[in-house]
């Protein structure tokens, strides 16, 4: 999985390693995670645990201070590309 956001109009995916970051943990089929975003004015917190609520790896993506940063928008997981999950995805969603 990955972390990522746009910013002043830059996009992730051509700025690889500032607004798009890899997790080194690879995730297994059929075991469930929880993955938790910390949004803050000059950063993203982006947090992955396993079932047992133990953090397993943290990614940090800094952008640009915006005060207003809790009025954007807000994009649900996105598994990527145009070709469907090589198995079944299900996601649960809590806004904290």
């Amino acid at each position: 999985i990955a972390a990522y956001a746009y910013d002043n109009g830059l996009k992730p995916f051509e700025n690889q390693g500032t607004l798009l970051k890899e997790f080194s943990t690879r995730l297994q089929v059929d075991i469930w995670y929880k993955v938790t975003l910390i949004f803050e004015e000059t950063k993203t917190i982006y947090q992955l645990f396993d079932n047992n609520e133990q953090l397993l790896e943290t990614q940090e993506i800094s952008h640009r201070q915006c005060k207003d940063f809790k009025l954007g928008m807000m994009q649900d997981l996105y598994f990527g590309g145009q070709c469907p999950a090589p198995q079944a995805v299900s996601v649960c969603y809590d806004k904290a």
